[in-house]
Order: C-alpha cells, then structure tokens, then sequence
C-alpha cells in the first residue's frame, strides 16, 4: 500500500462530495467481507460467492477473484485492527466537531501503516 496514492484517493472522494460516513461504510463492508473469506478459508469464487451471500455481503461474480487475492494477503489479527479502527472513526465522524476530513485521514493513515506491515509479513509466509 501507498500512503501518498491512498490520501489522494481521499482526496478525490472529498471532491467528489461523498458523504464520509457512507464511504466508512464501503469501507467497512469491504474489510468484513475479506475477514470472512479469510476466516473461512475460500479458495474459489463460486465459494466465495456462496460464503458471502449467505452472509448477506454480496460482491459481484466479476470482483471475487480480487476479493479473494486480497483475502490472502492479508493477515486475519491485521484486518480485524483494521475493522476496529474503521468503527473508531465512524463513531468519532458522528461525535466529534473536528473536520471530516482530519477523521478521514487519521483512518487512511492507521490502515496502511497497519496493512503496510502485514503485507511484507504475509509475503514471508506469516499467517492469521
């Protein structure tokens, strides 16, 4: 992951004039459902497809094979202090005076420092 590149994409959705608590939400919905394929273990997108149907977390069929490459890359303890950092800042968005913007990219900032280090780890053959 790239701070400098992922900032910009903030930045790119701020103009956009998205409303950061539903681009948390996106956000969050995506790091759920790498947990579960991670969780349990997909090795397929028909499989993937199913898992994440069942858990009322569709992706479309064309996304799947991403969604589980990012799975695996990924380690599980990573992508659950990820999750918990994205509920940290949707509850600081709805309760704090501070600008979206400074929440939003305290967020971006925590997960790639976060996801930066497990992805070299992973690399090396780390696991869950």
């Amino acid at each position: 992951g790239d701070t400098r590149k992922a900032l910009e994409a903030l930045g790119e959705v701020e103009r956009s004039g998205r409303y950061p608590p539903l681009v948390l939400l996106e956000v969050t919905r995506y790091l759920r459902q790498l947990i579960l394929l991670k969780e349990k273990k997909v090795r397929e997108p028909r499989q993937a497809a199913n898992v994440l149907w069942g858990a009322r977390l569709p992706a479309p069929q064309s996304f799947l094979p991403a969604l589980l490459e990012q799975s695996r890359r990924f380690r599980g303890r990573s992508l659950l202090k990820a999750l918990q950092w994205a509920y940290e800042t949707e509850i600081a968005l709805r309760s704090s005076p501070p600008e979206d913007r400074i929440i939003m990219e305290r967020f971006v900032l925590q997960l790639m420092k976060g996801l930066q280090s497990t992805t070299a780890e992973a690399a090396r053959g780390g696991t869950l």
